[in-house]
């Protein structure tokens, strides 16, 4: 339209044709980036910028059809974005099994746990991690701290950090060695799903082995609960036992070891460093870890959940005892 019509929010500032560098024909007014022909308050500023769209029509628009463009631009384009709907949320109604008005301790495990999609599994919420969800310490979430907790669930501030746990067995050995064949990645390959985070640039498994004086271990969630606060108690915390990833050409690495060396029996758990593989328990990963676990009407294979596609890992005795170095462990 010769410059015609210059539209800046949607108002005409174009009172007649505008020509580039004055002449026949030039109005008072003009647009332009770094370009003031006749002069101005900041025309000698420059600022840097840069086109992010650019509209092009195959005729004049009119002066309606500019204003309608320019009210779809400020509305639907440029506007400000409404905040994001908050996170759906897991039903206190239904969590709360017992109707008590409050999800206790037992109630919120048995949520982990089929969060998590593993029907033989056991979820452990440590007294600290519990003392911290129920803020009254009445021994139960009300609702506002149901609510809380589930928003951390949503936001992955809550999570799930397997552990895969080997039948007890006899064992005299004092030190033991973990052998590992992890596959080579590319940098950069670290992975994040909609049901899980893993570190998998570098070998962040690796066996932690407790001393105890039986064979005998949980056989329920809250039987494992228990054990865990007890073991607490004495400053003992198996979880804990992988402090940090390793390089991936480490093949071997020392277990480690925890309890009383005078105890005959070991329980071989299988440990991540702390972040380097995460369950996620959101709503939508709960629905995918619900269908993962029910499709063919079997469980997903625990090892195959927990830990990297190629990995193989054995736990031996760090020396021969009397010819016998069998592994304890090969998964």
């Amino acid at each position: 339209n010769g410059a015609a019509r210059q539209l800046v929010d949607g108002e005409n500032v174009a009172e007649k044709s505008v020509i580039r560098g004055g002449g026949s024909g030039g109005g008072d007014k003009g647009l332009g980036v770094n370009y003031a022909p006749r002069g101005g308050q900041h025309s000698n500023e420059r600022s840097r910028w840069a086109v992010a769209e650019l509209l092009v029509w195959k005729r004049v628009l009119s002066i309606m059809e500019m204003r309608e463009v320019t009210k779809y631009l400020q509305h639907h384009v440029l506007a400000a974005k409404p905040p994001p709907p908050p996170p759906p949320a897991h039903k206190f109604s239904i969590v709360d099994a017992d109707h008590s008005g409050g999800v206790n301790r037992m109630e919120l495990v048995a949520l982990i746990e089929k969060a998590a999609g593993l029907n033989n599994a056991h979820a452990i919420v440590s007294d600290d991690l519990w003392n911290k969800l129920d803020k009254n310490d009445d021994g139960k979430l009300d609702a506002a701290e149901f609510a809380a907790v589930s928003q951390r669930m949503s936001a992955h501030t809550l999570f799930i950090e397997p552990v895969l746990v080997y039948p007890p067995q006899k064992q005299t050995a004092k030190a033991f060695t973990t052998i590992r064949n992890v596959p080579k990645v590319e940098h950069g390959a670290d992975q994040q799903v909609t049901t899980r985070h893993q570190i998998i640039e570098k070998a962040c498994e690796n066996f932690v082995l407790l001393r105890q004086g039986t064979l005998a271990i949980p056989g329920n969630s809250r039987g494992w609960n228990e054990w865990y606060d007890e073991l607490n108690d004495e400053d003992i915390d198996p979880l804990s036992g992988v402090k940090e990833c390793s390089a991936l050409d480490e093949n071997e690495t020392a277990a480690r070891v925890l309890g009383d060396a005078a105890d005959a029996y070991v329980l071989p758990m299988l440990v991540t460093a702390p972040g380097s593989n995460i369950f996620f328990i959101d709503p939508a990963a709960m629905i995918a870890n619900t269908e993962d676990s029910t499709e063919d009407g079997e469980d997903e294979d625990l090892f195959a959940r927990f830990e990297r596609e190629g990995l193989t890992l054995e736990l031996k005795p760090a020396e021969t005892n009397n010819g016998n170095d069998v592994a304890l462990a090969v998964v």
